[in-house]
């Protein structure tokens, strides 16, 4: 929203922490926008994209090893973008599925695909229905 020069909120939750749906939310709408490393980063760091990672590639799939991994590309080789990520570590599953959700984000429509996007990436997801959700 912000590359759009579009007000935007951030939603926070008790403790002043961002809220998990909008980091994701707002690091999918950056992601649709272009494939800059940073955001790459930002998306990487989600908790809900880390467990849509861990579903999708399995059990020996480490999000500790992922970061450390994307960390030392970044200090090795600072890459401007995803495809020069990708580049440096080509058998990087994670960026390649990365890869995949960019392409999808900037080629279908955009309702459908987000609700199908939400229903894969959300769907791991477990929800405390012991806390408020609303304020």
């Amino acid at each position: 929203m912000q590359h759009a020069k579009l007000v935007a909120f951030t939603r926070k939750v008790d403790g002043g922490k961002v809220d998990a749906v909008y980091q994701l939310v707002t690091a999918l709408a950056a992601l649709a926008a272009g494939e800059s490393f940073a955001t790459v980063e930002t998306l990487a760091r989600c908790p809900d994209f880390l467990q849509f990672l861990c579903t999708r590639l399995g059990p020996n799939f480490s999000a500790a090893e992922f970061l450390r991994a994307l960390d030392r590309l970044h200090t090795r080789h600072l890459p401007s973008s995803l495809t020069e990520a990708r580049r440096h570590a080509p058998d990087n599953m994670a960026l390649q599925m990365i890869a995949e959700l960019q392409g999808k984000l900037t080629s279908e429509t955009f309702p459908p695909m987000c609700r199908q996007r939400y229903r894969k990436s959300l769907g791991a997801r477990r929800f405390d229905l012991g806390t408020r959700l609303m304020h």
